[in-house]
């Protein structure tokens, strides 16, 4: 059986993470109306997407170490030994 790749596995984990930024608050969402506490949709859908876009930010946040540094190494000019 083949294995998935360093890089494959980080951009999955991304993805799972990102995928579940979106998903939850939609569970709860969904969980207010069927609990009855709130049932206008129209609401229901506002609260969800004011929801989602913050989770989203903080799980791209999160990792700020992989988003700051030096990741140009490769432009930089070789020095011949």
């Amino acid at each position: 059986m083949r294995t998935l790749s360093p890089a494959a596995r980080h951009f999955a984990g991304h993805c799972a993470e990102m995928a579940a930024s979106r998903f939850l608050p939609t569970f709860a969402a969904i969980g207010l109306l069927a609990s009855g506490l709130l049932t206008d949709t129209g609401a229901l859908m506002g609260i969800e997407h004011g929801a989602m876009l913050p989770a989203m930010l903080l799980v791209m946040l999160l990792p700020v170490d992989e988003y700051t540094g030096a990741h140009h190494d490769h432009l930089a000019p070789q020095v011949a030994a």
